[in-house]
């Protein structure tokens, strides 16, 4: 978080959302981040027709070239 290249601006452009759809959460005491964005399928919730991706394990990949200093 400190380094600034995780902002809600950032991922939003990557996952074609709006800045304030996204939220991005820092665990600093484990040195870990939560990044939500907004369901594109199956926005009936997990599991519902058309869901492509039940528990969001495969959505990383935008996030693939995206360097952290």
């Amino acid at each position: 978080m400190r380094s600034g290249v995780l902002t809600a601006e950032r991922i939003a452009g990557l996952y074609r959302s709006r800045a304030e759809e996204v939220q991005v959460i820092p665990y600093e005491r484990v040195y870990a981040i939560k990044i939500t964005v907004p369901r594109r399928w199956g926005t009936s919730g997990s599991g519902s027709s058309g869901d492509r991706d039940v528990y969001g394990a495969q959505q990383h990949g935008p996030l693939v070239d995206v360097e952290v200093p």
